[in-house]
């Protein structure tokens, strides 16, 4: 079964922090390298993509962009709040299965980044008749951050 996945975004959070978002979207900032792993109810530990890599850049108001390179597509969110060095926002994925034409589907996306700079970062709820449910996962390796 191959997959093609197409997006377009729409982001959202809430700031109910009372530190300074511009600092913690520049603490946050960088490139992550690893690789994406999808859960449906049809398959686990599927390796979406062995090359994967997601950027955050701040931006002078605190806010953060993020483009997550999942291997089965590109996920780009702008403007996202920061708090407490998470992240999160909402959209919707064009998904077209084999030789078929996309079809729209909600998902959410949701992201954090420790003290140790490790990203985690996972993207849920991708409807579709014929999985149900994706999730795809972002995993770092080696915890390497390219600056």
């Amino acid at each position: 079964m191959a997959l093609s996945f197409s997006f377009t975004f729409v982001s959202c959070s809430d700031d109910n922090d009372d530190t300074d978002n511009t600092e913690q979207a520049k603490a946050i900032a960088g490139t992550y390298k690893g690789y994406s792993i999808g859960e449906s109810r049809m398959f686990s530990d599927y390796l979406m993509g062995d090359d994967a890599s997601a950027t955050i850049t701040a931006n002078t108001d605190g806010t953060v962009n993020l483009v997550y390179k999942s291997g089965s597509g590109d996920f780009i969110l702008n403007n996202l709040t920061v708090s407490s060095k998470s992240f999160k926002g909402e959209g919707e994925v064009a998904l077209a299965m084999e030789g078929s034409e996309p079809a729209n589907y909600e998902y959410t996306l949701e992201g954090s980044v420790n003290e140790s700079k490790v990203l985690t970062l996972k993207a849920n709820d991708f409807l579709c008749q014929c999985v149900a449910s994706i999730s795809i996962s972002f995993r770092q390796k080696l915890r390497l951050l390219i600056t």
